[in-house]
């Protein structure tokens, strides 16, 4: 169910979307996979919940499942600020909206030039 946050609530460039929805979570770099909801979401990013906190700054893949069995929303997005607590409320920027081929694409070519540097190495 998605409910509209009033613009009177806040003051933000882009009104925000109450969502809950579930999200896995795969960092750019390392390409380490988690979980979390999306508690909200707009036309500039969104804010989730997760076990452990990122860093600010790290750059993530979002796939966000819809409950109505559409196609996943997927993005690139970066981490601005974390919110401590029992489950850690992170809000994120987006990037670019891309598909979910293209997080595979992304996955799979960093697995192979990894593969290769470790043929290399063992080779010398």
């Amino acid at each position: 169910m998605m409910n509209f946050i009033s613009p009177f609530d806040e003051k933000r460039k882009y009104p925000r979307v109450r969502i809950n929805s579930p999200v896995s979570i795969i960092v750019c770099e390392t390409h380490q996979e988690s979980t979390g909801h999306c508690l909200d979401l707009s036309t500039s990013g969104l804010r989730i919940t997760m076990d452990s906190p990122l860093n600010k700054g790290t750059e993530v893949f979002l796939i966000l499942r819809s409950p109505l069995g559409l196609d996943p929303f997927c993005t690139r997005a970066r981490v601005i600020h974390n919110e401590p607590g029992e489950k850690a409320r992170t809000g994120l920027e987006i990037l670019e909206v891309i598909d979910e081929d293209e997080i595979q694409r992304q996955k799979s070519s960093s697995r192979s030039m990894s593969s290769r540097s470790e043929s290399k190495l063992s080779s010398t």
